[in-house]
């Protein structure tokens, strides 16, 4: 059971796959073919790709339609750790400190509209939930009393092809349901909005 965007994920690789070594006889197919498929991707794709491709070989070698997995004698690149870049306390104060926001409409006007973001932002930055979490929190999630909110669904998007609409589902993982600790001043903010 995977979500479309896992789905949508399969479907990249896949169409990275047949555009590149999809043309090989699969007897002829060799470790430097995938190789060099690896060499011109980045290191994250090539192992999205690595997982599902070996599978599939995998599969061929128990159907006896090869001998050996091509995708064994290949070595994957090294993952770099992409360090996240987050907001300083100065700037996430800044940032749930505005208050207002001017905008310039189409005919020229300047105008000055309050910031209704203000209580997203803020409890994004409170909680550490993702924004799909976020955005599918209900008032019935937040416990004002024991000043808690309960993160236990997320929202995502099906495409225009599936029905462009948005739908719940399950947290990422069962280790993202959680309970998150909410301070007095989200909970006035929240109580507020």
């Amino acid at each position: 059971r995977g979500s479309n965007t896992t789905f949508a994920g399969y479907d990249q690789q896949l169409r990275i796959v047949k555009s590149t070594i999809g043309k090989v006889k699969l007897k002829d197919l060799s470790p430097k073919d995938i190789q060099e498929l690896y060499g011109t991707l980045s290191p994250s794709v090539a192992r999205h790709v690595h997982a599902p491709l070996r599978s599939a070989l995998s599969q061929a070698v128990k159907m006896n339609q090869i001998h050996s997995n091509p995708c064994d004698a290949v070595e994957l690149p090294k993952h770099k750790a992409r360090e996240i870049q987050c907001l300083t306390r100065v700037q996430a104060n800044s940032l749930i400190a505005i208050r207002v926001i001017t905008r310039t409409e189409p005919d020229g006007r300047t105008v000055t509209v309050e910031n209704k973001h203000r209580p997203l932002f803020a409890f994004m930055l409170c909680t550490g939930a993702r924004p799909s979490e976020c955005f599918a929190v209900k008032w019935s999630d937040i416990d004002f009393d024991r000043s808690t909110v309960t993160i236990q669904r997320s929202v995502e998007w099906l495409s225009k092809k599936q029905g462009g609409s948005w739908y719940f589902k399950d947290t990422k993982t069962k280790s993202s349901r959680r309970c998150v600790p909410l301070p007095a001043p989200m909970l006035q903010q929240l109580r507020e909005h």
